[in-house]
């Protein structure tokens, strides 16, 4: 019977061994490929979701500094188009009031400013034909007969300014009670 010389049996066992440790090191380097591919897509998705998030909350932001912005722009408005009104109906020289509506102004014109960063294209358009009103108004307080018209033309920009500010703050037409100029809720 023929035997097996001694150096094939090692050769295999060697061989065997070598195959198992190149086997075991491709597995992990293909393991460790995928694991780090899998790890870059799950980053990248947290990352856009991240990016989302922020834009999310940017947005939200600019919204709430936008209705702050139009609701003080609003209140100033009212507030001036009242003492413009009360000025029409004072008796005698209007000077006094004037002086009034001088100090009244400086809210309005913050409240403008605010507008005109933050607003969108119509609205900032609105604020200023209305701010034009205002001063308009105001220059021609001494004559009755100027004055009447402008306050008029005044309300009624008030008046589309708001419904403007409502469409783009998404409030739904008819949905809450009638509001004055002072925002004082109608029965």
């Amino acid at each position: 019977m023929a035997t097996t010389p001694l150096w094939v049996p090692l050769l295999v066992a060697v061989l065997g061994l070598i195959g198992t440790v190149v086997g075991t090191v491709a597995g992990v380097i293909i393991t460790q490929r995928r694991s780090d591919r899998r790890e870059t897509l799950v980053w990248e998705r947290e990352r856009e979701r991240e990016r989302e998030r922020w834009t999310r909350e940017d947005e939200a932001r600019t919204f709430d500094i936008r209705r702050e912005s139009y609701i003080a722009y609003y209140s100033a408005l009212s507030v001036r188009r009242s003492a413009l009104s009360a000025a029409m109906r004072a008796p005698g020289p209007r000077n006094e009031v004037k002086q009034q509506i001088s100090e009244i102004d400086l809210e309005l014109r913050t409240a403008y400013q605010a507008v005109q960063v933050y607003g969108s294209d119509a609205i900032r358009n609105l604020a200023a034909d209305l701010y034009s009103a205002t001063s308009s108004t105001y220059r021609t307080l001494n004559s009755i007969e100027a004055s009447g018209p402008k306050i008029k033309a005044l309300v009624n920009g008030a008046e589309n300014f708001l419904e403007e500010i409502r469409g783009e703050l998404g409030i739904p037409k008819g949905v809450a009670a009638e509001i004055d100029y002072n925002f004082r809720r109608n029965p």
